[in-house]
């Protein structure tokens, strides 16, 4: 399954780092959503759509994705100061 584009859905803080909402779209316009867990340090467990992130190409997406700048500052800004 050849996964193309990663949503953030929604965000909070929690005590150890951040749980995020995120919604992986396939090149077949299948969605997947579900939440992972962030720690402070940015390590990140995909929970189960990790199921869905199957190949190399998935995994280093999903991987470049989420430890991007952009990706970070996301989802700071979602949660409320």
């Amino acid at each position: 399954m050849l996964i193309d584009a990663l949503n953030l859905l929604y965000a909070e803080k929690t005590q150890t780092g951040y749980k995020a909402e995120i919604e992986l779209e396939t090149a077949d316009n299948l969605e997947f959503s579900g939440s992972i867990e962030i720690d402070s340090d940015w390590n990140y467990d995909l929970g189960f759509l990790a199921t869905f992130v199957n190949t190399d190409e998935d995994k280093i997406f999903v991987h470049s994705v989420l430890s991007s700048e952009d990706f970070k500052n996301d989802v700071r800004n979602f949660i409320p100061s």
